[in-house]
């Protein structure tokens, strides 16, 4: 994320996303009641002399929204921001309707908030100092396989493939369609907007991935970042299981997916082995965040969007008072994660101490 301008004590941010990631960072950062200007589209009705349309033409403005939602389309790489026009420096009549501004990659945008929470701020500051990681994973058994990407934005499946393989009977037929298979699965890789910089992680069951990644290290686009890992079960699962068996974490480190991941796994592993060494739920934390027992506290950041001003001012005391302990604070951002966290009250909290 380039970082054009930012202004705390005005609330002012100017930015210019330059990564899908980046696009997901904004994702989180932009709230509703946020103003938002930026450059957009619009249809213009062209009339003739009697109010007749007579046709319709596509004009560049640029406007100002008070933000009601946003949403990001994985598949266009766009980052589409509903709102209410504030202004419009181009088209008039324009304020106080509906409209939405569609930005991409490499289009600035003009933030202003009235207040910057300290998981955004976190999330601005990760955006500017480190490059766009991720990592392709392709899961592949006998039945199907799985390509998928993995980045901060989480995981973003990009193709399924059934697998058909004949019985053993005749090797000959069996090889051929083996070949066949593992070309197919190429071509769909190859098709793919992957950049050259980025690792294929092929994990699965028994011989089949083997034999794809020898296959995919022969093609010159492939060639030198093809890696291995064995995983029980082929298809989306297989994924999954890569990710959660730290296979994922010895390709792309603390990627911000695998690290959220670990510690959530650690929370649930203490919860069933040393309960008095977890605790949860709102109250719970604010009650102890002034006493230094938090050594890691994890935070939904779908909680800190849905709480009402209230709570959240009283949830955000309580988070800078565990970092004024030298507590961590985590901001749970993937959306895997946060369906895990939110089974817990959306907060929970990792002791330096047992409670008795």
């Amino acid at each position: 994320m380039r970082i054009l301008n930012l202004n705390l004590k005005e609330g002012v941010a100017e930015l210019i996303p330059e990564s899908i990631d980046d696009l997901w960072h904004l994702v989180n950062i932009v709230r509703p009641g946020d103003l938002v200007e930026a450059k957009t589209s619009r249809i213009i009705k062209i009339r003739g002399s009697m109010g007749e349309v007579e046709g319709r033409s596509k004009v560049s403005l640029s406007i100002k929204l008070r933000v009601e939602a946003v949403q990001l389309d994985l598949y266009i790489k766009r980052l589409k921001i509903y709102g209410i026009v504030e202004d419009s420096r181009d088209v008039e009549g324009l304020k106080g309707r509906h409209h939405s501004i569609n930005l991409k990659v490499g289009e600035p945008i003009f933030l202003l908030k009235n207040k910057w929470l300290p998981n955004e701020l976190e999330r601005l500051e990760r955006a500017k100092l480190t490059e766009s990681r991720s990592l392709v994973v392709v899961s592949v058994d006998r039945d199907e396989c799985c390509i998928a990407v993995i980045g901060e934005h989480g995981l973003d499946v990009k193709a399924e493939i059934p697998i058909r393989l004949p019985g053993k009977r005749n090797s000959e037929q069996w090889e051929s369609s083996v070949r066949e298979n593992l070309k197919a699965i190429s071509e769909v890789l190859s098709r793919l907007d992957i950049s050259r910089e980025v690792f294929i992680l092929v994990v699965g069951p028994g011989f089949l991935y083997e034999k794809l990644a020898d296959h995919l290290s022969q093609e010159p686009q492939f060639k030198g970042r093809v890696k291995t890992g064995k995983v029980s079960i082929g298809g989306v699962s297989g994924v999954y299981e890569a990710l959660r068996s730290g296979l994922i974490a010895n390709y792309l480190g603390e990627i911000r997916l695998v690290y959220e991941a670990k510690l959530l796994d650690e929370v649930f592993k203490m919860l069933s082995e040393k309960p008095n060494m977890v605790t949860y739920g709102i109250k719970p934390i604010k009650d102890l965040a002034s006493t230094g027992a938090i050594k890691t506290l994890l935070v939904s950041e779908r909680l800190l969007k849905n709480l009402p001003d209230g709570e959240l001012d009283e949830l955000l005391k309580a988070i800078r008072e565990v970092e004024q302990k030298k507590g961590e604070v985590v901001f749970v951002s993937s959306g895997l994660e946060n369906d895990r966290i939110l089974g817990l009250g959306g907060i929970v909290a990792i002791l330096r101490y047992p409670l008795t």
